[in-house]
């Protein structure tokens, strides 16, 4: 929990006592003859900085559909509530460039604790994509709170067992047709 960094004064319509050893005497009468409030040297507001876009993705190992992705924004190891949040899903090229193929944008939809969470199923990535672990996802989170905008980025690969599974798969369908040649 942090600690409290603002002193509050005692005093009525004649005497405001500033004299608390402070460096910075700033004084604040919200509507009200009788409290103030003063801002100590310890004073430090509330930055965009001090909050953190964290973001998972893992494979749907359930129906073996898609991917599940999760996002929260966090303060001093609390959730903060944001909105708008957004799920942007790119292809990485298996080339030396990195080059990036947008696949889809997704909204979240909030679980109830403050994180959101984004499901992107195999029918949502082209054809030609199997989730088999050969190919990197770049998936990026965006959110809004109070008017500023977060973002994060994450590269995965090999999102779960599905790459063994397919290997087997293609391991047991080699064994079944050498059987037949026989």
């Amino acid at each position: 929990m942090a600690t409290r960094r603002i002193k509050s004064t005692v005093n009525n319509k004649y005497v405001q006592p500033l004299k608390l050893k402070t460096g910075r005497k700033l004084v604040i009468t919200p509507n009200s003859d009788y409290n103030s409030i003063v801002f100590t040297t310890k004073h430090r507001a509330t930055t965009p900085r001090d909050y953190i876009l964290n973001l998972w993705a893992k494979f749907a190992q359930v129906d073996f559909d898609g991917i599940h992705i999760k996002s929260y924004l966090d303060k001093d190891s609390d959730i903060m509530q944001a909105a708008n949040y957004t799920f942007s899903v790119y292809l990485i090229s298996t080339t030396d460039n990195w080059a990036e193929t947008f696949v889809i944008t997704k909204p979240g939809s909030s679980i109830g604790d403050g994180s959101v969470k984004c499901h992107v199923t195999a029918a949502d990535f082209p054809s030609t994509v199997d989730l088999d672990g050969e190919l990197t996802l770049a998936i990026v989170a965006n959110c809004t709170r109070q008017g500023r905008k977060y973002r994060k980025k994450i590269y995965v690969n090999h999102l779960g067992v599905y790459d063994s599974i397919v290997r087997l798969r293609n391991d047991v369908e080699y064994l079944d047709i050498t059987k037949l040649d026989e």
